[in-house]
């Protein structure tokens, strides 16, 4: 694959994930090798048929979910891609819009990603959006802060 080709793919790829959804899993097919390793804060994954069972179970209370590409570096099959996630979700934020700033780290060989990590603040997307778990989380990084 040619850097071209590959910014093309990453590109499609991305495209893929704004318009995921639980209805649509099967998109994922397209990307992913049968034996992807995907690995965010709170869970590894391997393998296509567990990534499209956590997807769907992660889907479920999700109201809405876009994503803005930031930046994306692409050089011989690995991409860097910063992105924003918009999310409005059932049971997190009271339904409100949450907005997330993360990384992907995603590897690939002949069109099929192998590879996908995630990186984002936990506690943003989680913690800070219950609201008993969310005062104890900002009184520890108010503590944390002074030293």
């Amino acid at each position: 694959m040619q850097v071209n080709e590959e910014q093309a793919f990453i590109q499609q790829f991305f495209q893929m994930y704004r318009s995921l959804d639980k209805n649509n899993l099967h998109m994922l097919d397209k990307f992913y090798a049968e034996t992807i390793e995907f690995t965010d804060p709170l869970h590894q994954i391997k393998g296509l048929v567990e990534l499209k069972q956590y997807f769907s179970h992660m889907y479920q209370n999700v109201e809405d979910c876009d994503f803005l590409l930031k930046t994306a570096q692409v050089h011989d099959g690995t991409a860097f891609i910063e992105w924003q996630m918009m999310l409005t979700h059932k049971t997190l934020a009271k339904g409100d819009l949450i907005r997330l700033e993360g990384i992907s780290v995603i590897k690939f060989k002949q069109e099929k990603i192998y590879s996908h990590r995630d990186y984002f603040d936990l506690s943003l997307m989680l913690f800070d959006q219950i609201p008993v778990i969310k005062r104890i989380s900002g009184y520890i990084k108010r503590k944390a802060s002074e030293y």
